[in-house]
């Protein structure tokens, strides 16, 4: 997988598979909702960048699955100083934290939310939004 750059659509789309993707696997429901809340980033980054970006988003979410894991090895409730890190720069426009929170959320509940989910999800909105 190619480098993500900072506060790109990618970005924020390799944000909500790594939430997904806490409880082991990003579900069809899952992945059916990033698809949805993809036409929404879609058309944000649109408007932001003025230009289309059109991925197929299967091939993209698998990956980023494998990203995920060479990067970060395993999941657990406690986030590593890597994925801290490593989040934190890789979106650090506030507007688009907000989106990627909202988009992992609605994406990650879709089957259930895993604990390993809401945990991961619920550091990230305490670090960024507070």
């Amino acid at each position: 997988m190619d480098k993500i750059e900072n506060n790109s659509f990618e970005a924020i789309n390799l944000f909500v598979i790594y939430i997904c993707f806490q409880d082991g696997e990003v579900s069809k429901e899952e992945a059916g909702e990033i698809a949805l809340d993809s036409s929404i980033l879609k058309h944000f980054y649109f408007e932001c960048y003025g230009e289309v970006c059109d991925l197929d988003l299967e091939e993209t979410s698998i990956q980023m699955q494998a990203f995920l894991l060479e990067k970060f090895n395993s999941f657990n409730e406690k986030l590593s100083d890597d994925e801290i890190s490593y989040f934190d720069s890789l979106i650090s426009d506030f507007r688009l934290r907000d989106i990627a929170l909202m988009a992992a959320k609605l994406s990650a509940s879709k089957d259930g939310f895993h604990k390993l989910e809401e945990s991961k999800w619920k550091f990230w909105l305490d670090h960024w939004v507070s």
